[in-house]
């Protein structure tokens, strides 16, 4: 991993911690006024917030060739022998320091939420199929649950017939394949993913316990609207069941983690009191988590367009150069012509992409040319200070003979003295106005390559 990559990655983690951090604050400031207006579900549903906010960074902005702007540009070919400084390590850089301190972080958090899940795991006892997509564990606490990422079951506590009464074990059922239906275990899982990643952002942790909160009421919601005359029984079913002491990541509690305060029975048999909304009221609902969403696409898509690269504010010109070869196979052919390259420089002053913009009309000369603009150092363009990457014209002419018919110089210093002063004259007279903001790539004078040996 070079430097920019590595610089790029710390600048992705820090957009999108930053925009999960702003839907996650959004989503707790709402949830509570959406779920009492509107119901459990939508309160739930709100959370899709957070991972649309981090997916609309993720896209890629469009490129705005408007916004680029051609510089002048000063070529100057220096000696090949002049030697190149070593790069600096990815790893020894400031970037490459944070992503090794990020990665250990992510690991370990990895490794805590493997050890909560086995540890749940581990407390059900002896589990055994009961029937299909049912097990039925050796413990009672944290059941009944769903467990399973490819395939869902429902985890039985061993008590299950004589804790509750027909009617309460259907509620409850009732409500694991609820979980099952919406795939609730494998977005909890992503959460988990999610909580990796962003190991260093305490609001994330702090909002997942809200999260599961959310989502076991939303069940709730859609039992009691199926059956709404079974409130008190549904209820009863709650106060029967025993807390686990172990979290489970991976997983559907029926009655929540007894060491996370959030899981309030109290609130879920409260909330069993409140009448099912009205179906224009949830249809009211949904349109506004909806426009909610499209905001926050759209300001994400706006910040990104703002966020463009801007144009460099200093020349782009060449540090080191190691002239292209002309090929012998062309000489021998009397092969000639201009080639123009697209070169991406990027912060470090390497070509990190390079397109052939204009053929010469000869594979071996276009072949030549990429090969030596590879190896070669530019001076990246500037921004506050700061280098930015920017796209570049570089043209190349393979002659035959100098320009007006004159021969070639007779040294490679010559040679360098003169495509200098050429180009100097070029970018005096070709160079567009500063002010011109149309031009996609600011484009280098042209570098003229004599055969070797004239």
């Amino acid at each position: 991993m070079n430097t920019d990559l590595a610089t790029a990655a710390v600048a992705l983690l820090i957009e999108t911690g930053l925009a999960g951090c702003a839907a996650i604050l959004l989503v707790l400031t709402l949830r509570r006024p959406v779920r009492s207006t509107f119901g459990a579900d939508l309160g739930y549903a709100l959370w899709l917030l957070v991972p649309l906010a981090l997916l609309a960074v993720l896209v890629p902005a469009g490129t705005r060739p408007d916004a680029m702007q051609a510089v002048t540009v000063t070529v100057r070919a220096l000696p090949e022998a002049i030697a190149r400084p070593a790069d600096t390590p990815a790893l020894a850089s400031p970037a490459g320091i944070i992503l090794v301190v990020w990665l250990i972080g992510a690991s370990a958090m990895a490794a805590r939420l493997i050890q909560q899940q086995r540890r749940f795991l581990a407390g059900l006892g002896p589990v055994h199929t009961d029937a299909p997509g049912l097990l039925r564990a050796g413990s009672s606490a944290g059941l009944p649950a769903v467990i399973g990422i490819v395939r869902q079951h429902i985890v039985l506590p061993h008590d299950f017939e004589t804790r509750f009464d027909a009617e309460q074990r259907a509620l409850v059922l009732h409500h694991e394949r609820i979980h099952i239906a919406r795939h609730d275990t494998r977005i909890n899982a992503l959460v988990a993913v999610l909580r990796c990643l962003h190991w260093f952002n305490p609001l994330l942790h702090g909002a997942v316990a809200r999260f599961r909160h959310d989502q076991e009421l939303s069940c709730d919601a859609q039992v009691i609207a199926c059956r709404p005359s079974a409130r008190r029984r549904y209820g009863e079913a709650m106060l029967q069941t025993q807390l686990s002491d172990a979290a489970l990541p991976l997983g559907c509690h029926w009655s929540g983690f007894e060491r996370t305060p959030l899981f309030p029975l109290k609130e879920r048999i409260a909330m069993l009191k409140s009448p099912v909304p009205s179906i224009a009221r949830r249809r009211t609902g949904t349109t506004l988590v909806a426009a909610l969403a499209s905001l926050i696409a759209v300001s994400a898509a706006a910040v990104d367009v703002g966020n463009t690269t801007p144009p460099a504010s200093e020349d782009v010109s060449y540090r080191r150069m190691a002239p292209p070869e002309y090929p012998s196979d062309a000489l021998a052919r009397r092969e000639h012509g201009q080639v123009v390259l697209k070169v991406l420089v990027a912060t470090d002053g390497s070509a990190s992409q390079i397109e052939l913009e204009s053929s010469s009309g000869s594979e071996s000369i276009d072949t030549a040319a990429i090969t030596a603009v590879k190896t070669w150092q530019f001076n990246p363009g500037s921004h506050n200070g700061s280098p930015v990457a920017g796209w570049v014209l570089v043209p190349i002419n393979f002659e035959l003979n100098a320009p007006n018919g004159q021969e070639s110089p007779a040294t490679p210093e010559e040679a360098d003295h003169d495509a200098g002063t050429a180009t100097d004259h070029a970018a005096t007279r070709n160079a567009p106005d500063s002010a011109d903001t149309n031009s996609e790539t600011t484009a280098l004078d042209s570098i003229y390559i004599r055969p070797a040996g004239d």
